[in-house]
Formats: C-alpha cells, structure tokens, sequence
C-alpha cells in the first residue's frame, strides 16, 4: 500500500455537525482526516497511527479517565508525543486560557469566530513551513556529522603517514 503524501489530521470534537463541516474543509485542503468525538477513541487511535496534526476542541462534554477538556488532552500529548502539533479550538475568548495553551506546546489557539478558517489556513501553512525547515536541519545535521567522519578519517590517515615517515627518516 502506498502511503499518500497528504498530511494526516486528526480531529477530537464532540459536536458531530461541527467536526463534519471541518472534514470537509479539510480535504478540499488537501489534508487526510480522522475525526473523534471523544477522548477514548481518540486516544485508541494515537496508539494505532500518529498523525501529522492534532486539532482539539477546548470544550468537551466527556469525562474520561479524568480528562474533561481539550487542554487536559494536549497535556497528555505533549507528555508523551513530544513533537506532535497540536492546534486547539474554541469559544473560549479568554485570553488567559490561550496563553495556558501554550505552555502545553501547543501550536497555535483558534477562536471559532467568523474568519477561524482563514486563521486555521494560515497556521497550518506556517506549520508545513516550520515541519520542512526541522526536516531540512534534521537532514543538514546528518550530513555535517557523516563529514565530520569523513574529515577525521583524513586527518588520522594524515597523521598516521606523518608519523610512519618521520621514523623511517630519523
């Protein structure tokens, strides 16, 4: 099975009129989309696939395991799916509660407002921006320590000639 070059979503919201509407925008992103409508299945599917992208409602009408909110859930990713962006929705105005956000490493705080689409376009853009640039360094990274081998290699050989010759003329 080939797998697609399409980013994989997924998608914990517990208004299924809402998650629907967002799957279809999604795909006509260009994104694949899996959409939870609460935590345990969520959770079941993380276990199964990570995905390239998580976007979590803020309010959740659950309780599971003591998770009652979105933020309780990007805890838990950031604790043990340290690299994984999340990007949080809500109703929530509150300015505090975005900035707590983010000290869960969360990506970016949506409003569901009017323009959220526009916003949540932008994000995941400046997203696919930032994933490729920590590719590009990853890569960099591997290619200076494979020419660092490489130079020390010279440098011992240099070395070691060095050596052999000056006691073959001393």
């Amino acid at each position: 099975m080939k797998k697609s070059n399409k980013d994989l979503v997924y998608l914990l919201d517990d208004d299924p009129v809402f998650s629907h509407a967002l799957e279809l925008w999604f795909e006509v992103q260009g994104y694949r989309i899996k959409t939870f409508h609460n935590v345990y299945s969520f959770f079941k599917g993380l276990k199964h696939c990570e995905p390239d992208i998580v976007i979590l409602d803020f309010a959740l009408n659950e309780n599971y395991e003591g998770i009652k909110t979105g933020d309780q859930v990007a805890e838990v990713i950031s604790q043990e799916f340290n690299n994984l962006p999340v990007i949080m929705l809500s109703a929530q105005k509150n300015i505090q509660i975005a900035v707590d956000m983010f000290s869960m490493h969360i990506v970016d705080y949506v409003v569901k407002d009017s323009a959220f689409h526009l916003k949540l376009k932008r994000i995941l853009k400046n997203l696919k921006e930032m994933t490729s640039l920590r590719r590009e360094i990853k890569e960099l990274k591997t290619q200076s320590k494979v020419r660092l081998k490489r130079i020390s290699f010279v440098a011992c050989s240099v070395l070691i000639f060095w050596l052999f010759f000056a006691k073959m003329f001393m």
